[in-house]
């Protein structure tokens, strides 16, 4: 859950900078946010057109959501909807900027995708002695992740994952094997955990849970762009970000395609106190919204 000072400074609504894709990257890990420009007329201003919004989409909208009577039904029924809908272009999105090797691309949708990795990291990297009991406990952390009891954002449940695999290598390795270990089937593991994470997420469970996450990552990555946490210590020849964490606690709606980020900003900032007719309406053209979200640079 979201601490009072998350909720008073930052909120779901300001988490909409990091979760729609409302600021541009000016480095692989600096961000900044872009403001609208101020209108050029406060007449122009007040003349407001209803978006365009895409007819099949719109009685799509109207079929998922009919018999539904609560608001926030209706609300997650389309959100969750667009998200299935945006996840493929979504991961090769993810693949792309985090520039995950090809022989990675087949493991994301396996079941043990994770635990292929760490055997790797603990057998073929670092070379350790294959143990059952390893292998196990390997196991049991991945389901651990999975099932998600604590409903923690991906973000920290990779950190887990990395402390116990440099746990592991410790234990039992030699003296340093962790800072042998190199540095980029580590980042692989990493990264590639952080996505298999988000589609289990989005899959394995209800709707709410996933929009609850996605939500949470994305105010969380708002707190840490306004309050960056230190930087890690700096490692020989690699420049560190002073906002590196907010590249990593980015929900998978960051990744979405433009349209679909703009659907699903319309979408999660619905006025809850509007008539329950009128908010339908809304939703439904919120989901078939033809207007893109802001641009974003390659950052």
């Amino acid at each position: 859950m979201l601490s009072e000072t998350e909720i008073e400074h930052v909120g779901l609504g300001l988490a909409r900078a990091i979760l729609f894709g409302d600021y541009d990257g000016t480095d692989e890990d600096e961000e900044r946010f872009d403001h609208a420009p101020p209108s050029a007329s406060p007449i122009a201003g007040a003349i407001v057109s209803r978006p365009a919004v895409n007819a099949a989409r719109l009685k799509e909208a109207a079929r998922l959501v009919a018999g539904l009577t609560v608001k926030s039904s209706v609300r997650a029924k389309l959100v969750y909807h667009l998200m299935r809908e945006e996840t493929d272009s979504a991961i090769a999105s993810y693949l792309q900027r985090e520039r995950i090797p090809a022989a990675y691309h087949a493991l994301i949708r396996l079941v043990d995708c994770i635990e292929i990795l760490v055997r790797g990291i603990f057998y073929k990297v670092a070379a350790l002695p294959r143990k059952v009991a390893l292998d196990a406990e390997v196991a049991r952390l991945c389901a651990s992740l999975k099932a998600n009891e604590e409903k923690l954002i991906v973000y920290d449940r990779v950190g887990v994952l990395q402390r116990f695999v440099h746990e592991k290598l410790r234990l039992h390795g030699d003296d340093g094997i962790v800072e042998r270990v190199r540095v980029e089937p580590m980042r692989c593991l990493l990264s590639v955990a952080r996505l298999h994470l988000n589609l289990v997420d989005l899959e394995a469970r209800d709707p709410g849970y996933a929009i609850y996450l996605n939500e949470v990552s994305s105010a969380r990555a708002s707190l840490e762009y306004l309050s960056p946490s230190p930087p890690p210590l700096a490692v020989v020849g690699k420049h560190v970000y002073t906002r590196w964490r907010v590249r990593h606690l980015r929900p998978l709606s960051y990744f979405y395609r433009r349209r679909g980020r703009g659907r699903l900003s319309v979408l999660l900032t619905l006025d809850i106190e509007l008539a329950f007719d009128a908010y339908v309406e809304a939703a439904c053209r919120g989901f078939a919204l033809n207007r893109d979200a802001p641009a974003r640079s390659a950052g």
